[in-house]
């Protein structure tokens, strides 16, 4: 790590940072206006590089974190085709919203977006090694392994998942007119549920979900199930409540989000204080957006939601047992000015882990299917609440870092974050196991199966196996499991017994 002193919008300062040989730029800062200086201070070295003509030299590129939404569009126009800017706003909101879908689906974010186990990687085919080899197909023909789906490519593969592909460019450059939202909108899916052709001649790059970026390893074995689809399950969205406590600078999105995951006209309880609650509803901007939301019934609920019994009383009444899912979001808004930002930030995870303490006695007290996902923005006080507790936790700075970082090594990951976590495509899912393998839901019911034969009848359902998570015996899940090794090193098929409260990880497309 090289360090140097100076003014981050100075271009000899930059320069100093020796920018022009560099791969990527990662911008670091907290606010948004100076994050959009130096992006344009970053861009001029990038044009002035361009323009010298010097052939064979690879352009870095930028990447940066925006906080407020309102300022995409100005930080888009300063980097134009240099930049990949993520919206903080924009991705909390839907890993909170996603997160709130299953118990568990936090940790599998997380540990997507960063570095510890497998990642996705964006791979030329080339590679992986893939020409000239030969394989016997499902119904015992042999094959050129480019002739083969994707999915049927899988059960192959003994370190790696194929999770998606795309085939020529990505194009990074800023569209003409009108800026949209989503740059890649109109373009055909990345994500294999949902791509137009899952052939494997038609793609020239792979999305791989694998440890390290290691060889890519082709087993030599032969895979006799069929990936040919059946879509034998269907899982229709639940329609029973959901809760919010608190009020944010990320609610609106977050209800945004949820609105595309929850049947229609299913209730969202938001409570937080009458003063806080009259407050947020009397900006004229935060109206207009929540008369935007239509498709669910947003019930505003006055509470002290820092006195337990309040909580409780709320909670107890009939219709109330019936909500499904919590989401504590961090206390962000109506701060005390005269406190520093951090201790803003500490002050608010204090107020989280109280309501979630309250939460946990009425999930025991009263509604024990209950889960509950947690917004902290410190490790120390996520670990302090996990330790004692089975909800989900998303520390917001953590997890706009990771994604940065892996943006900073292979920009085109940018596009297929972004799909993950939109609700018009492929999305990831935990369904318990015994819903797709077909065994009765009973305590000690338990079901063998090897895994290129769980990935290609999970195919056959247009969904992409990429992990599982198990049950502990300490009353508590553990951490999920992704790309588990298909294959062992004898070329034997590895096997995974499942018990009922155990469950499957995919990316499916269940908008079909």
């Amino acid at each position: 790590v090289l360090c140097r002193y100076g003014t981050t919008v100075h271009s000899s300062n930059l320069e100093n940072c020796n920018i022009q040989n560099c791969k990527s730029i990662i911008v670091n800062e907290d606010d948004d206006d100076e994050t959009i200086k130096v992006i344009l201070a970053c861009s001029g070295i990038i044009n002035e590089l361009r323009m010298s003509g010097i052939k064979g030299k690879k352009l870095p590129y930028i990447t940066a974190v925006i906080h407020d939404k309102k300022n995409m569009n100005t930080a888009r126009l300063a980097g134009g085709k240099d930049l990949e800017v993520i919206c903080y706003p924009e991705l909390m909101s839907r890993i909170m919203a996603n997160s709130s879908r299953a118990a568990g689906l936090s940790h599998v974010f997380t540990t997507l977006f960063n570095y510890e186990g497998s990642d996705i990687y964006y791979v030329d085919k080339n590679e992986i090694k893939l020409s000239g080899k030969r394989v016997i197909a499902s119904d015992g023909s042999k094959k050129h392994i480019n002739d083969l789906t994707l999915y049927e490519l899988n059960q192959y593969l003994t370190n790696a998942t194929i999770i998606g592909g795309s085939h020529g460019k990505i194009n990074n450059k800023v569209e003409q007119g009108r800026l949209n939202d989503n740059r890649w909108d109109g373009m055909e899916s990345c994500l294999l549920p949902t791509m137009k052709s899952k052939l494997v001649k038609d793609v020239d790059h792979f999305y791989v979900l694998q440890m390290n970026n290691n060889p890519i390893e082709v087993t030599k074995n032969t895979c006799i199930v069929s990936c040919k689809e059946v879509k034998e399950k269907n899982f229709s969205p639940h329609t029973r409540p959901d809760a919010i406590i608190g009020v944010s600078t990320l609610l609106i999105q977050v209800l945004k989000e949820l609105e595309t995951f929850l049947h229609e006209d299913t209730p969202i309880y938001i409570l937080d204080t009458q003063e806080k609650l009259d407050a947020y509803l009397a900006d004229e901007e935060i109206q207009e957006e929540i008369q935007k939301i239509t498709n669910v019934c947003l019930e505003w609920i006055p509470l002290d939601i820092d006195c337990y019994n309040s909580l409780y009383e709320f909670m107890r009444v009939p219709e109330h047992r019936e909500i499904r899912s919590a989401i504590i979001l961090s206390n962000n808004i109506f701060m005390d000015e005269n406190l520093s930002r951090q201790e803003q930030k500490e002050y608010a995870d204090n107020l989280t882990i109280s309501r979630l303490l309250s939460l946990r006695k009425i999930r025991a007290d009263l509604l024990p299917e209950l889960f509950i996902t947690c917004e902290m923005n410190y490790d120390e006080n996520k670990n302090l609440a996990e330790r004692t507790g089975t909800e989900d936790y998303i520390v917001g700075s953590n997890v706009a870092a990771s994604v940065m970082t892996q943006i900073s090594q292979a920009r085109e990951l940018h596009r297929i974050f972004y799909e993950i976590l939109d609700w018009s495509g492929s999305e990831i899912y935990l369904h318990k196991a015994f819903k797709y393998l077909g065994f009765e839901n009973q305590k000690d019911r338990k079901e063998k199966i090897d895994l290129p034969t769980l990935a290609a009848k999970l195919a056959q359902q247009n969904a992409v196996f990429i992990g599982y998570c198990k049950y502990g015996q300490n009353g508590k899940y553990l951490k999920p499991k992704l790309n588990p090794p298909k294959w062992n090193q004898d070329g034997t098929a590895a096997e995974v017994t499942f018990g009922n409260r155990d469950y499957i990880i995919t990316i499916a497309n269940q908008n079909e």
